[in-house]
């Protein structure tokens, strides 16, 4: 009856959250006190998204640990890229780079010799040069890793994102020239101090929230997200509340609403209990 009444009211949420550095504790794990958090906001009729650029395979234990495919709640993956609801499996969008454009801009990333990696069918193809690298990248995404030297020049698949690894002075650079050469093609951001996200033109995880907010009916001003990183600045600022945690950059501390504590010390659960639930 109460959640009834709730959605009647239309005083529902859209909360999104980004996982790594947020959502996450620094074990990679989610503390009881968020989990409970979020499963008695959904409890009382609000939405939860999880918005990462993770793959789904890596993103999906994450959101089942809070109950989001029980409540009918959304996985963002890519940076948007790829959305779904977890609960019917329904995929809302799939965001993926035109195979020519893919091409042209590994050949680019390649004359730069930058890391990079891109995941397809369930394999990530890497031609990472380090071992250490290789091994960390494996173990993180629980995905197949594939090195090929062969640069991609035969590529016949697309894909949602591409990823770049190197220092964050070096990628700096990259970032910039991948920008003059394919202007308003892509979509770029730091997803770490020394990682970038590429994917295509108008892709991003705050579009992919408020497009999970168009399809429910839930007014722009009542989205919620919470991030700490580059690549969650486009959902800091499209949201209606933009949320940093402490530990964030200063770049996406600068652009949001508010800032609550760190993703060690229940800063979602926070902010939640004081504005959201009852």
């Amino acid at each position: 009856m109460y959640n009834k009444k709730l959605q009647e009211l239309k005083l529902r949420k859209l909360i999104a959250l980004d996982l790594d550095g947020t959502l996450l504790n620094w074990r990679k794990k989610i503390t009881k006190r968020t989990i409970d958090a979020l499963e008695k906001a959904q409890q009382q009729g609000h939405v939860v998204m999880i918005a990462t650029g993770r793959p789904f395979e890596s993103s999906l234990k994450h959101a089942v640990t809070v109950k989001v495919d029980k409540y009918g709640g959304f996985i963002s993956n890519f940076n948007g890229g790829l959305i779904t609801n977890i609960k019917t499996n329904e995929i809302i969008s799939d965001t993926k780079f035109e195979i020519n454009l893919l091409k042209e801009i590994i050949e680019f990333i390649d004359e730069l010799c930058v890391d990079y990696s891109i995941l397809h069918d369930k394999n990530l193809y890497t031609n990472y040069h380090s071992k250490w690298l290789f091994r960390i990248y494996r173990k993180a995404i629980g995905q197949n890793v594939i090195k090929d030297d062969r640069h991609f020049d035969k590529i016949n698949f697309s894909v949602n994102k591409i990823l770049l690894n190197d220092s964050m002075k070096n990628l700096k650079i990259t970032r910039k020239l991948i920008e003059e050469k394919f202007k308003g093609k892509l979509e770029i951001s730091f997803s770490s101090p020394v990682s970038i996200e590429i994917t295509p033109a108008n892709t991003s995880k705050g579009r992919s929230v408020l497009k999970v907010a168009e399809k429910l009916g839930i007014p722009r001003e009542d989205t919620i997200a919470f991030g700490n990183y580059g690549n969650d600045i486009s959902m800091i600022t499209l949201c209606g509340t933009g949320v940093a945690m402490k530990n964030s950059s200063k770049e996406l501390i600068n652009v949001a609403d508010y800032v609550t504590d760190t993703n060690n010390r229940d800063g979602i659960a926070k902010y939640l209990e004081k504005y959201v639930l009852k």
